[in-house]
């Protein structure tokens, strides 16, 4: 589990992260801290910041 202040230091990471329009347009969340965010689903969320670069992905890649 995660501390307050710990929890506030991730999230001020992620925020700057992705205020810079640049790393915001290549970034990519995932992970607990992308569930975190997106569902609020506070026992997924770490204290690492799991990102990959949107050209980490195919273009053409099929999703079954």
């Amino acid at each position: 589990m995660l501390t307050a202040e710990a929890d506030k230091l991730r999230k001020l990471a992620i925020i700057s992260l992705f205020s810079d329009d640049e790393l915001m347009d290549i970034l990519v969340l995932k992970g607990g801290n992308a569930l975190n965010i997106a569902y609020k689903i506070n026992d997924r969320a770490s204290m690492d910041i799991d990102l990959s670069m949107d050209s980490d992905f195919e273009e053409d890649l099929e999703v079954r």
